[in-house]
């Protein structure tokens, strides 16, 4: 969808489309979660937390994981199994 059309939707089309994104975005997070567990290797995209870091803790909205003895806080968003 490109941006003129994006501007030609209503406001109640736009409230839709932002609960379907909504919802698609928890469905996707929903699977990478199901893919983790603690003691699982995975990687973080982002440029200051390179290399392979272990799951410690999962939480509803992030993960604990460490890697030597730095341990992160990160978003379920950036991470990848390895």
């Amino acid at each position: 969808m490109t941006n003129s059309e994006i501007n030609h939707l209503s406001l109640v089309e736009l409230k839709e489309l932002r609960r379907k994104i909504a919802f698609a975005i928890e469905d996707r997070l929903g699977d990478v979660v199901n893919e983790l567990s603690v003691g699982s290797k995975v990687t973080i995209n982002h440029r200051k937390a390179s290399g392979e870091w272990t799951v410690r803790k999962i939480n509803r909205k992030t993960v604990v994981v460490e890697q030597g003895d730095r341990r992160v806080r990160s978003s379920h968003a950036l991470l990848a199994a390895v």
